[in-house]
């Protein structure tokens, strides 16, 4: 044996010089079939295999957007050529396998741990800002045509065109480290599990072929001998790459969030990739921008009512991954719950109504939006932007109390009630609307009767439920009511989260994590269903802002052709920002 690898080469080639070098003064027959030279290594040995690597794409938020949304291909690879490099723990075992050839081959050494390094790419040579791993995992999981790296610049928001190479690069880098880091896992694991008998890779080499090869093999580089095809004289034997469970490897990969489209065929607005110990990738779709969203009512031809329910969709469930710390995000994620209305022909009262948006924001004082407001009746278009971010401990607190519990119904009523006051205060064609908000006996009895058509009675004698106010409180009360039970439900989910995972810190391959998001995404289901129409509405946004006790960094545009242009932010709790 050798004490370091630096004199492997040399050990080596005084057995196996009789097969390498033809001037050789070792005849390989002295290497008999009951001979075997072993030798310990401490440096490194590298080895290298194309395989293909199954994605397993699962949506942890709404992806369904009609024919012209993400199809995710569910047995979609991509082919991956990785390179691995061993250090320490292993043994270099060279025997006669019969007629002229040798056998080398490394073996695992069980009194030693080995270190494993991975690289990989994706079937092809990444250069400098290199898109094309990011290219054949967005044309495998859409089952569609590649997006290439100019129109993946196209699509990124801002003017900086250095920013947005820097992103792709980003993107680029994360993503491949994200699958370096699942070939290293699994190798690890596959070279930890081989016994001491099983060879982690092996040649048979014939007397004086691949000497080339060989020599590189001594030097500790076995990828020339691992090439496909083999080198003539040379039989691989076995190969942990693509032999072992390693081969069956998979990269996972959470999509969250509103899948944005430059195209109707092509998803392109992932910006961002978070990944974790084991590997496994969320793609993040970020929709933070007017400019993005209006491109999603665009490409996609949606309205902006269902383009809103998806927003909310997603927001929340991003908000109970976030809170429950399954380890889907990373701590430094934020929630982000956004609104938009494109309005081509805004009339004073759909103006009235973004103005009451921004007050019950607290972004505007009341006497500013009369004002701005003034005595027009046509503002032409207009587009309005709002969105509210929530770090971890602000979404937490919005679904639970002060004890750590599930808020009940009752508690989730109660925000929506104070967050449509807040919309309706001083509204003079709103009473319904005030009396919803505000009288608690009322608010029981509805509760009593839950069937919106029976609400009439409740505002006055002889009024029914096709009455445009009691329809409008009937609304709100469904918005509430819907709002709260699927806040509850969420809640209860992430409480459940939570006491799985009491223990304290769990390891991204504890089986606790997967039952986690298993049940999680299982509740989920149902509250998504339960949501309602209006949790997309700027009801919804509040109601959760109220819930979170404004602890959410809040960004305002409002714009249009006839009336100056209003854009403001927000920092969490404004304890100082306008109030009514």
């Amino acid at each position: 044996g050798s004490e370091g690898f630096r004199s492997l080469p040399l050990a080596l080639a005084a057995v196996a010089r009789g097969f390498i070098l033809p001037d050789s003064p070792v005849d390989l027959d002295e290497l008999d079939a009951d001979t075997m030279v072993m030798l310990t290594g401490s440096g490194s040995l590298k080895l290298s295999a194309a395989f293909s690597m199954p994605l397993a794409a699962e949506a942890l938020a709404s992806v369904s957007l009609g024919p012209a949304g993400l199809a995710v291909n569910a047995g979609a690879s991509v082919g991956v050529n990785a390179a691995v490099t061993f250090t320490g723990g292993y043994v270099v075992r060279v025997r006669r396998a019969g007629g002229d050839a040798v056998e080398l081959g490394v073996y695992r050494s069980k009194s030693r741990e080995v270190m494993v390094a991975a690289s990989a790419q994706a079937g092809v040579t990444a250069g400098a800002g290199g898109f094309e791993l990011t290219e054949r995992v967005i044309a495998m999981l859409s089952n569609r045509p590649p997006v290439d790296r100019e129109e993946f610049l196209a699509a990124l928001p801002g003017e900086d065109a250095d920013d947005k190479a820097k992103r792709i690069e980003g993107f680029e880098r994360d993503l491949k480290a994200a699958v370096d880091t699942r070939i290293r896992a699994s190798v690890s694991a596959a070279f930890s599990s081989l016994e001491s008998e099983d060879a982690a890779f092996s040649f048979e080499v014939r007397h004086g072929a691949a000497a080339d090869a060989v020599r590189s093999a001594l030097g500790g580089d076995f990828e020339p001998l691992a090439v496909q095809p083999s080198p003539a004289g040379v039989v691989q034997r076995q190969n942990i790459l693509t032999t072992t469970a390693v081969r069956k490897t998979t990269l996972k990969l959470n999509l969250l969030g509103i899948v944005n489209a430059i195209s109707v065929e092509k998803l392109t607005q992932v910006s961002r990739v978070e990944r974790n110990a084991e590997g496994e990738i969320t793609l993040l779709a970020d929709t933070a921008s007017v400019s993005r969203l209006r491109a999603v009512l665009v490409n996609l031809n949606l309205t902006p009512q269902r383009l809103r329910g998806l927003m909310s969709e997603n927001f929340l469930i991003a908000a109970a991954y976030q809170a429950s710390g399954a380890s889907v995000l990373p701590p430094a994620f934020t929630s982000r719950h956004p609104y938009l209305e494109v309005d081509g022909k805004t009339g004073r009262a759909e103006m009235k109504n973004n103005l009451d948006v921004l007050r019950a924001f607290r972004a505007m004082t009341a006497n500013e939006a009369s004002e701005r407001l003034g005595r027009k009746r046509n503002f032409g278009r207009t587009t309005f932007y709002v969105e509210t971010s929530y770090d971890s401990d602000a979404i937490r607190g919005a679904f639970l109390d002060a004890a750590s519990k599930p808020r009940p119904v009752a508690a989730f009523e109660e925000f929506g009630r104070r967050a449509l006051g807040e919309l309706v205060m001083g509204d003079s064609n709103a009473q319904f609307r005030q009396r919803v908000a505000l009288d608690a006996a009322l608010w029981a009895e509805m509760k009593r009767r839950g069937n919106v058509a029976k609400f009439g009675p409740l505002f006055g004698v002889g009024l029914s439920s096709s009455d445009p106010r009691v329809a409008a409180a009937g609304g709100d009360y469904l918005a509430i009511v819907h709002w709260a039970a699927a806040m509850h439900q969420a809640a209860e989910g992430i409480r459940e989260a939570l006491d799985l995972l009491a223990d304290g810190d769990v390891a991204v391959s504890d089986a606790r994590l997967a039952q986690v998001r298993a049940r999680l995404k299982s509740r989920l289901k149902d509250v998504v269903a339960n949501t309602g129409e209006r949790f997309g509405d700027p009801l919804g946004m509040l109601m959760v802002y109220l819930a979170a006790q404004r602890q959410a960094a809040v960004a305002i545009v409002l714009e249009g052709e006839r009336i100056e242009r209003f854009e403001k932010r927000l920092a969490a709790s404004n304890a100082s920002g306008a109030t009514a």
